[in-house]
């Protein structure tokens, strides 16, 4: 499951609020999790239980330059089904609303 957004900013701007004082807008916690990998200004991969849930899933962020702005995606592994599926990219899509309007 994956979802993205073009927001308008550049991109180390949009790093440093994603691993900084963005953090708990998207990810819900204060902190970073042990990483399975990361790429500094591009990628964070990392198990992740979705509100709810006690089944652990993969999530990465992905930032990518676009024109006009930085790409922000996420990509959601290991849910249980369609119905899963479907409320996590309603989730992903409310939290890159939210990203765009603190971002611009």
């Amino acid at each position: 499951m994956g979802a993205r957004r073009t927001v308008a900013a550049d991109l180390d701007i949009v790093w440093a609020y994603l691993i900084g004082p963005g953090l708990t807008s998207w990810l819900g916690a204060g902190e970073l999790p042990a990483m399975r990998s990361r790429t500094e200004k591009r990628r964070l991969r990392f198990d992740w239980t979705p509100p709810g849930t006690t089944r652990s899933s993969i999530l990465q962020l992905t930032v990518l330059p676009a024109k006009g702005g930085t790409t922000i995606a996420f990509h959601q592994e290991r849910l249980t089904g369609r119905e899963q599926r479907k409320e996590m990219l309603t989730h992903w899509h409310g939290v890159l609303e939210r990203l765009e309007e603190a971002l611009g």
